[in-house]
Order: C-alpha cells, then sequence, then structure tokens
C-alpha cells in the first residue's frame, strides 16, 4: 500500500453490517466474486482510508478527479468496493480546501451550501446519511436479486465504520476557516449524529460519470465538429449504446420493482438518475434518493416524481450523447424527452416487466386522447383552494 496516498486505520466500531442485516446480499456476492467475504472481514478490524484529497491511482486503490468523498478498491474484474467517507484522515485538508474555493467568498461557496442547503458536512459523511444510504440499497437490491436472480449495478452496502469524536473535531476545526460562523454552527450540530465511513461494493470496474466527461476545451472543440465528431473522438473510452441500456434497463426495472430513482425532497441534493450518480458503464449510485413508490401516498407527488424522473434522465441522456454545449433550457420544448418516455412505456410493456406494475404507473404510460389526459390532470394536480 502506497503511503502517499493510503494507510490502513484500525476500525473502531461497526454500525451497520451486510453480514447481519442483508446476509442474502452477502452470500450472493462471495458466489460471484470468491474472496469478497474474507475481504469484508479484513476491513471490520483495518479499513484503508485516504491521506490525500488529491486523485490517485495505486494500482489496488484509486480516486477519480472530482469525487472528493470516495476511493476505491479494484476487485479485479468483478468489482469496486467503495469506501466513503475516510477523508476525514486526509493530511491535506486545508491546502485541498483552499484550492476548491480560491475565488468564493467566505458566504458564497460550495462549503455553505452544502451545510445549509444539504445540512452535510463538507468534505466527510454523516452516520445518518450513511444508514440511509445502506438500508435504500440493501432493500433494492434484495427485491431486485429475489425477482431477477442477479445483482442490479448499483451498490451493495457492506459495512459503516464510525470514527471516533476526536476525529470529528479535529475535521471541524480543520474546515472552520471556510465556513461562516452561521455554517460553522449547523456543522457542529450535524457532528453530533456521527461521523463515519460507509463501505459498498459496486458490481462493476468503473466510477466514472457523466458529469465529469467533458472539460471545457473538449465542449468547445465540440461545438464547433459536431456529434459525429464527438462519437468519433470519445468511442474508445465509452461505448453510448451500452450506457443508455443500461441505465435505461435498470431504471425499468426499478419501476417494475415498484420503486422511483427520485425523491423529490432531494431536488437540490441530488438524485440517484442525476449526471454525477450516472456511471458510464450503464449503473447507478446514490441509493439514497431510490424510494419505494408505496412511500408515496399522494397522487400529486407521485405523478411529479416520475416526471422529475424524466427531467433527470433527459438532462443526463443529453448530456452523454451530444455533451454540455446543446442542453435545452428546461423550459424549452425537448424530443429527447419525448424519446424517453417512448422508452419507458416500452421497455415496461415487455412480459417479463408489464406485470403487477403500480396502477399509477400503469395511468400515467397509457396513450389516452388528449383531452382525457388534460382532464385527470387537472383533477390531480389542480384541486379547489382552501377555504372556497
Amino acid at each position: 500500500m502506497d503511503e502517499n496516498f493510503t494507510r490502513v486505520v484500525a476500525a473502531p466500531k461497526i454500525t451497520f453490517d451486510v453480514e447481519r442485516e442483508y446476509p442474502a446480499l452477502l452470500r450472493h456476492l462471495s458466489s460471484v466474486d470468491p474472496g469478497l467475504a474474507t475481504a469484508v472481514q479484513g476491513m471490520r478490524s483495518e479499513l484503508p482510508v485516504a491521506v490525500t484529497h488529491l486523485p490517485f491511482d495505486t494500482g489496488e486503490i484509486f480516486r477519480l478527479p472530482d469525487h472528493n468523498r470516495a476511493i476505491y478498491v479494484r476487485r479485479g474484474d468483478r468489482g469496486l468496493i467503495a469506501i466513503k467517507g475516510s477523508e476525514i484522515h486526509c493530511q491535506d485538508t486545508e491546502l485541498a480546501a483552499t484550492v476548491a474555493l480560491a475565488g468564493s467568498s467566505a458566504h458564497n461557496s460550495q462549503f455553505e451550501h452544502l451545510c445549509m442547503m444539504e445540512h452535510k458536512i463538507p468534505g466527510v459523511l454523516l452516520h445518518d446519511e450513511a444508514f440511509g444510504e445502506a438500508h435504500a440499497a440493501g432493500r433494492f437490491q434484495t427485491h431486485y436479486l429475489e425477482r431477477f436472480g442477479d445483482l442490479a449495478r448499483f451498490p451493495v452496502p457492506l459495512l459503516i465504520v464510525e470514527w471516533p469524536s476526536e476525529l470529528g473535531d479535529a475535521w471541524l476545526a480543520k474546515i472552520r476557516p471556510f465556513l461562516s460562523e452561521r455554517s460553522a454552527k449547523i456543522a457542529r450540530s450535524l457532528a453530533r449524529d456521527g461521523l463515519v465511513a460507509y463501505v459498498y461494493y459496486y458490481p462493476g470496474t468503473r466510477m466514472d460519470r457523466v458529469i465529469g466527461l467533458d472539460t471545457a476545451e473538449f465542449a468547445s472543440e465540440e461545438l464547433h465538429h459536431g456529434y459525429a465528431w464527438r462519437k468519433s473522438a470519445m468511442g474508445s473510452a465509452i461505448d453510448f449504446r451500452a450506457a443508455i441500456d443500461g441505465w435505461f434497463g435498470l431504471v425499468a426495472r426499478m419501476l417494475a420493482l415498484g420503486y422511483l430513482p427520485v425523491t423529490i425532497s432531494h431536488k437540490y441534493i441530488g438524485q440517484t438518475v442525476r449526471l454525477q450518480n450516472c456511471v458510464l458503464d450503464g449503473g447507478l449510485v446514490d441509493a439514497d434518493a431510490t424510494q419505494p413508490m408505496s412511500a408515496i401516498t399522494d397522487a400529486a407527488q407521485f405523478e411529479d416524481s416520475f416526471w422529475l424522473m424524466i427531467h433527470e434522465l433527459t438532462r443526463t441522456t443529453r448530456r452523454l450523447m451530444f455533451g454540455p454545449m446543446t442542453e435545452y433550457n428546461e423550459h424549452h420544448t425537448d424530443p429527447v424527452r419525448s424519446m424517453i418516455v417512448d422508452e419507458i412505456r416500452r421497455r415496461l410493456a415487455e412480459p417479463e416487466l408489464a406485470r403487477n406494475l403500480d396502477p399509477r404507473l400503469t395511468e400515467i404510460l397509457e396513450p389516452r386522447p388528449l383531452y382525457e389526459r388534460l382532464d385527470r390532470f387537472g383533477e390531480v394536480h389542480v384541486p379547489p383552494r382552501l377555504g372556497d
């Protein structure tokens, strides 16, 4: 292990363990990745952590650019183990924060946004956040395995390791110069929940996402040469068809299982099908925003959630295929949106997926005369005013 980038530390307290919470997932993983159970057992006592915020690749462990809270351990050609939240051990935090926030004021920065809007502490992971994500992923993968006999290209939770409170105190001291008084107060309050590392398995060998695909120089060049040039220039690194088929195949199966890859309350935080969570191998991450349809009891909220999913998929698909310079304003008509609705409808008509769909989903996708659709929309979305 290259100690310029990583080291091993004792795992002081395990608050979530796949062997206890979702043993069927660990058994299946062990059958497709022999030796994984042994690796997880080792991480219960000693965990690899990052000592730098910089991107690196030691061969065994790597961090990608802009993956500020995660490092990845390769499992050959079978998958990856992600370790999210080990950055509490980094030795260059002050320098990394200075570079990241260059040009921002103390009251108008990414750190301020994280504290005030997302209720997160910059650079580290809260126990509540990790716990919610682990169980969201565990429930979904359990249902997916029961129905389809394999795991989705989606996180499989393994462990949550809680760090000692003194490490949290030291981290807050490191980032205090980069926070306003209000954000610092929020961060101190949030830290009482505990800071952790979340360890999960990803059944794929790459972790680069759509949002990191285009440099400014590449986008400028592409603007002059068009789609054919983009497809040729990226063809050796990215299989556009495989990415699209992977995302839409997985989303269709999610819908068939009774899950939505979005949550309305996460609109300003992140969605499972948003740019930063769609992996270029056709997989998805950030399970926290994936929710069972049964949790949504309001008809308008259900439909809003469906169309939010379509909106996010449209933005992600356009960015992958055509780049950032051609994104439509969300208020403009976008033919890609119609194509995506047609693709969801087509996939859910397949016999394997068509049975036992949520009736509300069927209602949205069922072809109807325009007036009938408008009439129903009014009944759902334009209720009487209170007091009338």
